[in-house]
């Protein structure tokens, strides 16, 4: 008992120390009027990648990675972390960042404040591979046991695409803009008419600026998108977060390999203001052909 609260203060006070070093570096950068790169997304969209290909571009600018501005979204990720992570008895402070992260800047972008001199950057992916990959991302939430029964061969495919099917989240990447980006920054992207062959748009109020990228389209479009945001030339772009790099990752093949979804689930996606807005109707066609039952 003793050896546990002496973690959980090691824990604490690392936390602490993380989030004061997050919010000394953001006041650094407004004393000099710089403004932050925050990569601010849904998960599973590709966003390590950009995080990666932009810290290899430009080593000296820190990059903000968050998935949520509002106090909902914050406090349902600390509660995701400690369903999935309740049992590992370390510090935590790595695996936290993005909160710790969310939390600083939610102080510099709520309670009705101008808008903050930021550089956004989101991505926008197939709702239903977002929605696969995500699911993969966080399985430990969902089965808590997944390793072991991984391992043995206890867990069967059907189990999995049930759990799937049946409890997961799947309005999130429809409704994200709105709930999280429009409610946080104040920038509806589905004002206006997104370039869906050019693959990105950006969009500004007031200091704060945002660039849209389609996932699909980020190898054609990520270097005339960045140099027009960021003024990026020749950027590397680097694969991250690579699923066959994870634990479950001859499940999560085996699960794209099975899985059939039915037709109103499809049209439930795919008929979305979201998916309609970001992707033509020949995209939307080889989605549903690829998940069809």
């Amino acid at each position: 008992m003793l050896m546990m609260k002496q973690l959980q203060q090691i824990t604490r006070r690392n936390l602490r120390i993380a989030s004061l070093g997050i919010d000394m570096q953001l006041r650094l950068l407004a004393w000099r009027d710089e403004a932050p790169i925050v990569v601010y997304q849904m998960g599973k969209v590709g966003s390590s990648t950009v995080v990666a290909s932009l810290k290899a571009s430009m080593p000296q600018k820190p990059i903000y990675h968050i998935h949520s501005l509002t106090r909902e979204g914050i406090e349902h990720g600390k509660q995701m972390y400690a369903r999935i992570f309740n049992n590992e008895r370390r510090t935590d402070a790595r695996r936290m960042k993005h909160l710790l992260t969310a939390e600083q800047l939610y102080k510099r972008a709520a309670g009705g404040r101008a808008a903050p001199k930021w550089k956004v950057i989101t991505l926008v992916r197939d709702p239903v591979a977002r929605n696969i990959s995500d699911f993969f991302q966080v399985i430990g939430y969902w089965f808590t046991d997944f390793e072991e029964r991984s391992r043995s061969g206890e867990l069967g495919m059907d189990d999995v695409i049930a759990t799937f099917m049946r409890e997961y989240h799947h309005e999130e990447p429809l409704s994200w803009f709105d709930i999280e980006l429009k409610q946080s920054l104040d920038i509806d992207v589905f004002a206006t008419r997104f370039p869906k062959q050019q693959g990105y748009e950006i969009y500004r109020r007031g200091p704060t600026e945002l660039l849209v990228l389609k996932l699909e389209h980020i190898a054609r479009c990520a270097q005339e998108a960045f140099r027009a945001f960021i003024g990026v030339n020749n950027i590397q772009i680097i694969d991250a977060n690579i699923s066959s790099d994870k634990e479950y990752h001859m499940v999560y093949r085996q699960f794209q390999e099975d899985v059939r979804l039915p037709g109103d689930y499809l049209d439930k996606m795919y008929e979305s203001k979201y998916a309609r807005h970001f992707y033509t109707q020949d995209e939307i066609q080889s989605f549903k052909a690829k998940w069809r039952r």
